[in-house]
């Protein structure tokens, strides 16, 4: 979704939210898969996907609870689930993003880029242990 994000972005008024709609996924980021016969997420999803760009500019998407104790009522889930008026949260969700942006990686917040720093072999250390590693059995 990089790519398309990155296009969507650039259309996207800074400052902005939006419900990212079925009808938009399909046509746009899904557009070389079948809708679903139901609605997307009715079966498997906990969230609503929704376009953040924060005032600085960074385009996020990011996930929020359905606003519903269940998905029975297929009609009024596919109705509600994209009306942002139902997230009564939203301002938190989008100020906790704008607290955690940060510039190590392209559109990031804080915790995605600690996770990309403990997780990953540094160049140094890792081209060390290879050398190592392949002395060894040569």
């Amino acid at each position: 979704m990089g790519l398309v994000l990155q296009l969507i972005g650039k259309s996207l008024k800074s400052n902005s939210i939006y419900c990212l709609e079925d009808d938009f996924r399909y046509k746009y980021i899904a557009f070389d898969k079948s809708p679903s016969a139901t609605t997307f997420g009715s079966e498997t999803y906990y969230g609503q996907d929704f376009l953040f760009k924060t005032e600085s500019g960074r385009t996020f998407v990011f996930n929020a609870p359905y606003p519903f104790k269940d998905k029975q009522n297929l009609e009024a889930f596919r109705n509600g689930k994209a009306n942002i008026d139902n997230y009564t949260n939203i301002g938190a969700y989008t100020r906790l993003i704008e607290d955690f942006e940060c510039d190590l990686y392209e559109n990031a917040v804080v915790p995605i880029a600690l996770a990309h720093k403990y997780t990953a072999i540094s160049l140094e250390p890792g081209s060390k242990v290879l050398d190592l590693l392949s002395k060894s059995i040569i």
